[in-house]
């Protein structure tokens, strides 16, 4: 086994969790990402930063600077 893990492994359900009232966040390196409304964006937005697909992120942080990349 790798001793780098799987993607599977690296993406821990504790990393998401559920505000009532408002929505899924999740934490990141980067800090605190949410709210989303379905716990799948969530998800999609940490496969999306770990990919790099920086369109998905752009439109999912209000006001993201591209030179934080």
């Amino acid at each position: 086994m790798s001793r780098h893990g799987t993607k599977e492994k690296r993406i821990s359900d504790s990393r998401y969790f559920y505000v009532m009232g408002e929505g899924w966040y999740v934490l990141t390196r980067e800090g605190e990402s949410g709210p989303y409304f379905k716990k799948s964006e969530a998800i999609d937005f940490v496969e999306a930063v770990m990919t790099g697909s920086k369109s998905i992120v752009y439109e999912t942080i209000p006001n993201l600077d591209s030179s934080e990349f």
